[in-house]
């Protein structure tokens, strides 16, 4: 597993689940360092699960969330979402 960390920053890309159930892909701030992340853990929706296919194509599943994976749009400008 891999987390996905803004360059020079302490944000990390973080999944989460709002009350009614919808996914939400967020940046969350770690104030510590961040040496063995567990399941079960306070900082286990940081982690994610990488599989390269092909030359250039990456996806990004949440382990935290099984079935959770970081999307973009085929439009310039759009969000990015789990």
């Amino acid at each position: 597993p891999v987390c996905l960390a803004i360059s020079k920053s302490n944000l990390y890309l973080a999944c989460t689940e709002s009350d009614d159930s919808s996914s939400h892909l967020v940046l969350k701030e770690i104030t510590g360092t961040l040496d063995t992340i567990k399941v079960g853990d306070q900082y286990d929706n940081l982690l994610f699960f990488r599989k390269e296919s092909g030359v250039a194509n990456n996806t990004f599943e949440s382990v935290k969330y099984p079935g959770w994976y970081i999307s973009t749009a085929f439009k310039d400008m759009e969000q990015v979402e789990v």
